[in-house]
Protein backbone atom coordinates (compact mmCIF):
# COMPACT_ATOMS: atom_id res chain seq x y z
CA UNK A 1 0.00 0.00 0.00
CA UNK A 2 1.41 3.29 -0.27
CA UNK A 3 2.57 5.12 2.59
CA UNK A 4 1.87 8.61 4.61
CA UNK A 5 4.87 10.41 2.43
CA UNK A 6 3.48 13.41 0.93
CA UNK A 7 5.43 13.09 -2.42
CA UNK A 8 4.20 10.86 -4.50
CA UNK A 9 4.24 10.29 -8.75
CA UNK A 10 1.44 8.33 -10.92
CA UNK A 11 3.00 6.40 -13.35
CA UNK A 12 0.61 4.63 -16.27
CA UNK A 13 1.48 3.03 -19.30
CA UNK A 14 0.45 5.16 -22.79
CA UNK A 15 1.26 3.14 -25.34
CA UNK A 16 2.40 -0.30 -26.28
CA UNK A 17 3.61 -2.14 -29.39
CA UNK A 18 4.19 -5.48 -29.95
CA UNK A 19 4.25 -7.95 -26.99
CA UNK A 20 4.27 -6.81 -23.46
CA UNK A 21 3.20 -7.42 -20.28
CA UNK A 22 0.40 -4.99 -19.33
CA UNK A 23 -2.03 -3.10 -21.45
CA UNK A 24 -2.48 0.87 -22.14
CA UNK A 25 -4.30 2.51 -19.42
CA UNK A 26 -2.26 -0.10 -16.45
CA UNK A 27 -1.00 2.33 -13.56
CA UNK A 28 0.78 2.33 -10.30
CA UNK A 29 1.40 5.26 -7.87
CA UNK A 30 4.94 5.32 -6.33
CA UNK A 31 5.92 6.99 -2.92
CA UNK A 32 9.29 8.66 -2.66
CA UNK A 33 10.17 5.95 -0.34
CA UNK A 34 9.38 3.33 -3.50
CA UNK A 35 5.94 2.08 -1.62
CA UNK A 36 3.30 1.40 -4.48
CA UNK A 37 -0.02 0.96 -5.14
CA UNK A 38 -1.10 -0.94 -8.75
CA UNK A 39 1.06 -2.54 -11.40
CA UNK A 40 2.50 -1.53 -15.04
CA UNK A 41 3.72 -5.17 -15.67
CA UNK A 42 5.80 -6.24 -12.90
CA UNK A 43 9.43 -7.78 -13.15
CA UNK A 44 12.37 -5.32 -14.42
CA UNK A 45 9.94 -3.05 -16.44
CA UNK A 46 8.02 -2.14 -13.13
CA UNK A 47 11.47 -1.74 -11.42
CA UNK A 48 12.77 0.93 -14.14
CA UNK A 49 9.01 3.17 -13.81
CA UNK A 50 9.26 2.88 -9.59
CA UNK A 51 12.91 3.98 -10.13
CA UNK A 52 11.97 6.78 -12.24
CA UNK A 53 8.72 7.80 -10.71
CA UNK A 54 10.73 7.80 -7.62
CA UNK A 55 12.82 10.62 -8.99
CA UNK A 56 10.07 12.29 -10.36
CA UNK A 57 8.20 12.19 -6.64
CA UNK A 58 11.44 13.81 -5.24
CA UNK A 59 11.80 16.40 -7.30
CA UNK A 60 8.28 17.22 -9.45
CA UNK A 61 7.37 17.75 -12.93
CA UNK A 62 6.64 15.13 -15.71
CA UNK A 63 8.17 12.90 -17.24
CA UNK A 64 8.14 10.31 -20.61
CA UNK A 65 9.60 7.00 -20.25
CA UNK A 66 10.35 4.78 -22.95
CA UNK A 67 10.99 0.86 -22.31
CA UNK A 68 12.43 -1.80 -24.95
CA UNK A 69 11.58 -5.33 -23.69
CA UNK A 70 14.69 -6.84 -24.90
CA UNK A 71 18.07 -7.72 -23.62
CA UNK A 72 18.85 -4.56 -22.50
CA UNK A 73 16.03 -5.29 -19.16
CA UNK A 74 16.73 -9.26 -19.89
CA UNK A 75 13.73 -9.89 -21.49
CA UNK A 76 12.46 -10.95 -24.67
CA UNK A 77 9.24 -9.93 -25.28
CA UNK A 78 10.71 -7.96 -27.90
CA UNK A 79 7.64 -5.19 -27.34
CA UNK A 80 7.96 -1.31 -26.34
CA UNK A 81 5.86 0.45 -23.58
CA UNK A 82 5.82 4.09 -23.22
CA UNK A 83 4.92 5.46 -20.07
CA UNK A 84 4.30 9.01 -18.62
CA UNK A 85 5.15 9.97 -15.19
CA UNK A 86 3.61 12.86 -13.26
CA UNK A 87 4.31 14.55 -9.91
CA UNK A 88 1.08 14.43 -7.65
CA UNK A 89 -0.14 17.64 -6.65
CA UNK A 90 -1.84 16.70 -3.34
CA UNK A 91 -3.51 20.51 -3.75
CA UNK A 92 -4.74 19.41 -7.19
CA UNK A 93 -8.53 17.65 -6.49
CA UNK A 94 -7.95 15.64 -9.79
CA UNK A 95 -5.28 12.82 -8.09
CA UNK A 96 -7.40 12.26 -5.06
CA UNK A 97 -10.67 11.95 -7.58
CA UNK A 98 -8.79 9.43 -9.65
CA UNK A 99 -7.73 7.35 -7.11
CA UNK A 100 -10.97 7.75 -4.96
CA UNK A 101 -13.17 7.14 -7.99
CA UNK A 102 -14.86 10.13 -6.38
CA UNK A 103 -17.52 11.52 -9.32
CA UNK A 104 -16.88 8.94 -11.43
CA UNK A 105 -17.30 7.85 -14.67
CA UNK A 106 -15.77 10.44 -15.88
CA UNK A 107 -12.94 11.25 -18.91
CA UNK A 108 -9.51 12.40 -17.90
CA UNK A 109 -6.94 13.43 -20.55
CA UNK A 110 -3.05 13.95 -20.47
CA UNK A 111 -1.55 16.37 -22.71
CA UNK A 112 1.89 14.84 -23.84
CA UNK A 113 4.35 18.26 -24.81
CA UNK A 114 7.09 17.68 -27.27
CA UNK A 115 9.58 18.96 -24.71
CA UNK A 116 8.68 16.12 -22.23
CA UNK A 117 6.13 17.97 -20.45
CA UNK A 118 2.56 17.19 -19.67
CA UNK A 119 -1.02 18.67 -18.70
CA UNK A 120 -3.35 16.59 -16.82
CA UNK A 121 -6.95 17.00 -15.82
CA UNK A 122 -10.64 15.97 -16.16
CA UNK A 123 -12.24 16.71 -19.63
CA UNK A 124 -10.61 16.58 -23.68
CA UNK A 125 -7.68 18.48 -23.42
CA UNK A 126 -6.78 19.48 -26.56
CA UNK A 127 -2.58 19.49 -27.53
CA UNK A 128 -1.06 17.22 -30.53
CA UNK A 129 -0.61 14.20 -28.76
CA UNK A 130 -3.64 13.21 -26.32
CA UNK A 131 -3.66 10.33 -24.14
CA UNK A 132 -7.82 9.90 -23.18
CA UNK A 133 -9.48 7.27 -20.38
CA UNK A 134 -12.51 6.93 -19.50
CA UNK A 135 -12.16 6.63 -15.35
CA UNK A 136 -15.04 4.44 -14.20
CA UNK A 137 -16.08 3.17 -10.90
CA UNK A 138 -14.89 0.04 -9.71
CA UNK A 139 -17.65 -2.61 -10.27
CA UNK A 140 -20.46 -3.49 -8.03
CA UNK A 141 -19.97 -6.99 -6.59
CA UNK A 142 -23.33 -8.05 -4.44
CA UNK A 143 -22.91 -11.13 -2.57
CA UNK A 144 -25.92 -12.52 -1.34
CA UNK A 145 -24.89 -14.91 1.68
CA UNK A 146 -22.36 -13.94 4.17
CA UNK A 147 -21.24 -17.10 4.72
CA UNK A 148 -17.76 -19.56 4.19
CA UNK A 149 -17.58 -19.41 1.07
CA UNK A 150 -18.03 -15.48 0.52
CA UNK A 151 -16.21 -15.01 3.27
CA UNK A 152 -13.38 -16.32 1.33
CA UNK A 153 -14.54 -15.02 -1.91
CA UNK A 154 -14.73 -11.42 -0.79
CA UNK A 155 -10.42 -10.67 -0.15
CA UNK A 156 -10.39 -12.00 -3.72
CA UNK A 157 -12.73 -9.97 -5.62
CA UNK A 158 -12.03 -7.19 -3.49
CA UNK A 159 -8.24 -7.50 -4.80
CA UNK A 160 -9.52 -7.96 -8.61
CA UNK A 161 -10.46 -4.47 -8.13
CA UNK A 162 -14.62 -5.32 -7.46
CA UNK A 163 -16.60 -2.85 -4.74
CA UNK A 164 -17.79 -5.88 -2.83
CA UNK A 165 -21.41 -5.66 -1.46
CA UNK A 166 -22.77 -8.27 1.31
CA UNK A 167 -26.14 -9.07 2.41
CA UNK A 168 -27.31 -10.89 5.04
CA UNK A 169 -29.75 -10.47 7.81
CA UNK A 170 -27.45 -12.30 10.47
CA UNK A 171 -25.07 -9.70 12.36
CA UNK A 172 -22.94 -12.31 13.34
CA UNK A 173 -21.61 -13.34 10.03
CA UNK A 174 -22.21 -9.94 7.75
CA UNK A 175 -20.20 -7.89 10.32
CA UNK A 176 -17.13 -5.26 9.28
CA UNK A 177 -14.92 -7.54 10.97
CA UNK A 178 -15.20 -10.61 9.23
CA UNK A 179 -15.73 -8.96 5.94
CA UNK A 180 -12.70 -5.51 6.21
CA UNK A 181 -12.54 -3.29 2.72
CA UNK A 182 -16.71 -4.42 2.21
CA UNK A 183 -20.39 -2.74 2.96
CA UNK A 184 -22.00 -5.03 4.78
CA UNK A 185 -25.31 -4.68 4.37
CA UNK A 186 -27.57 -6.34 7.58
CA UNK A 187 -30.69 -7.07 5.99
CA UNK A 188 -32.56 -9.55 4.31
CA UNK A 189 -32.53 -9.84 0.42
CA UNK A 190 -36.12 -8.93 0.08
CA UNK A 191 -35.43 -5.19 2.56
CA UNK A 192 -32.51 -5.26 -0.04
CA UNK A 193 -34.83 -5.10 -3.12
CA UNK A 194 -36.63 -3.02 -1.41
CA UNK A 195 -34.71 -0.20 -0.96
CA UNK A 196 -31.84 -0.78 -3.50
CA UNK A 197 -32.28 -1.04 -7.23
CA UNK A 198 -30.15 -4.11 -9.41
CA UNK A 199 -28.24 -2.08 -11.93
CA UNK A 200 -27.33 -3.49 -15.39
CA UNK A 201 -23.41 -2.47 -14.50
CA UNK A 202 -23.78 -5.19 -11.39
CA UNK A 203 -22.15 -8.16 -10.65
CA UNK A 204 -24.65 -10.98 -8.59
CA UNK A 205 -23.45 -13.61 -6.70
CA UNK A 206 -25.93 -15.47 -4.71
CA UNK A 207 -24.45 -18.32 -2.10
CA UNK A 208 -27.32 -17.67 1.15
CA UNK A 209 -27.68 -20.20 3.62
CA UNK A 210 -31.34 -21.71 2.30
CA UNK A 211 -32.02 -23.49 -1.01
CA UNK A 212 -35.34 -21.42 -1.58
CA UNK A 213 -33.73 -17.79 -0.78
CA UNK A 214 -31.26 -18.76 -3.38
CA UNK A 215 -34.48 -19.18 -5.70
CA UNK A 216 -36.15 -16.45 -4.62
CA UNK A 217 -33.25 -14.12 -5.20
CA UNK A 218 -32.07 -15.39 -8.16
CA UNK A 219 -36.16 -15.04 -10.01
CA UNK A 220 -35.92 -11.70 -8.98
CA UNK A 221 -31.82 -10.96 -10.42
CA UNK A 222 -31.59 -12.49 -13.50
CA UNK A 223 -34.32 -10.73 -15.56
CA UNK A 224 -32.14 -7.65 -14.81
CA UNK A 225 -29.67 -8.46 -17.37
CA UNK A 226 -26.88 -7.75 -15.16
CA UNK A 227 -23.04 -8.08 -16.30
CA UNK A 228 -22.87 -11.54 -14.02
CA UNK A 229 -25.39 -13.52 -12.21
CA UNK A 230 -24.03 -16.94 -10.35
CA UNK A 231 -25.48 -19.17 -8.10
CA UNK A 232 -24.09 -22.04 -5.85
CA UNK A 233 -25.13 -25.29 -5.76
CA UNK A 234 -24.62 -29.06 -7.03
CA UNK A 235 -25.72 -29.91 -10.56
CA UNK A 236 -29.46 -31.53 -9.68
CA UNK A 237 -30.43 -28.15 -7.26
CA UNK A 238 -29.65 -25.80 -10.27
CA UNK A 239 -31.61 -27.87 -12.85
CA UNK A 240 -34.85 -28.02 -10.14
CA UNK A 241 -33.59 -24.13 -9.87
CA UNK A 242 -34.13 -23.14 -13.68
CA UNK A 243 -37.40 -25.58 -13.71
CA UNK A 244 -38.87 -23.38 -11.41
CA UNK A 245 -37.58 -20.10 -12.52
CA UNK A 246 -38.63 -21.20 -15.65
CA UNK A 247 -42.37 -21.94 -14.38
CA UNK A 248 -42.20 -18.57 -12.91
CA UNK A 249 -41.94 -16.63 -16.06
CA UNK A 250 -38.06 -16.37 -16.90
CA UNK A 251 -37.49 -16.52 -20.60
CA UNK A 252 -34.32 -18.55 -22.35
CA UNK A 253 -32.37 -16.09 -22.55
CA UNK A 254 -32.02 -14.63 -19.12
CA UNK A 255 -31.95 -18.68 -17.88
CA UNK A 256 -29.19 -19.16 -20.23
CA UNK A 257 -26.98 -16.15 -18.69
CA UNK A 258 -27.00 -17.39 -15.76
CA UNK A 259 -23.50 -19.04 -14.37
CA UNK A 260 -24.83 -22.04 -12.06
CA UNK A 261 -23.23 -23.90 -11.06
CA UNK A 262 -21.16 -20.98 -9.96
CA UNK A 263 -17.52 -20.98 -10.69
CA UNK A 264 -15.24 -22.68 -13.13
CA UNK A 265 -14.82 -26.21 -13.42
CA UNK A 266 -11.86 -27.10 -11.25
CA UNK A 267 -12.98 -29.78 -8.93
CA UNK A 268 -13.34 -27.63 -5.94
CA UNK A 269 -14.55 -28.42 -2.60
CA UNK A 270 -13.55 -26.26 0.04
CA UNK A 271 -14.63 -22.74 0.51
CA UNK A 272 -11.46 -21.23 -0.17
CA UNK A 273 -11.47 -23.53 -3.52
CA UNK A 274 -15.04 -23.06 -4.13
CA UNK A 275 -14.03 -18.79 -3.94
CA UNK A 276 -11.54 -19.31 -6.25
CA UNK A 277 -13.09 -20.91 -8.97
CA UNK A 278 -15.74 -18.26 -8.44
CA UNK A 279 -12.79 -15.16 -9.02
CA UNK A 280 -11.67 -17.05 -11.75
CA UNK A 281 -15.02 -16.99 -13.40
CA UNK A 282 -15.29 -13.24 -12.50
CA UNK A 283 -12.14 -12.65 -14.46
CA UNK A 284 -12.93 -14.93 -17.74
CA UNK A 285 -16.16 -13.11 -17.95
CA UNK A 286 -14.88 -9.24 -17.45
CA UNK A 287 -11.95 -10.13 -20.11
CA UNK A 288 -14.48 -11.98 -22.47
CA UNK A 289 -12.81 -15.18 -22.48
CA UNK A 290 -13.88 -18.49 -24.13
Amino acid sequence: MVSTSTKRALAWVVDVRGSSPQRIGAKIWVDEDGAIEGTVGGGAVEARVIEEARAVARDGGFRLLKLHLTAELAMCCGGSMEFAIAAVDESNPFFAELRSGVALPRTWSCVLEGDGRGRLGWGPLVGDRVYREDAVPAPRLLVFGAGHVAHALAPFATELGFSVVVIDDRPEWASAARFPNCECRLQTAQDFFFGDAIRSTDWIVIVTRSHALDQEILERVAPERCVYVGMIGSQRKVERAKMRARSAGLDADALARIHAPIGLSLGAVTPAEIAVSIAAELVKVRRGAK
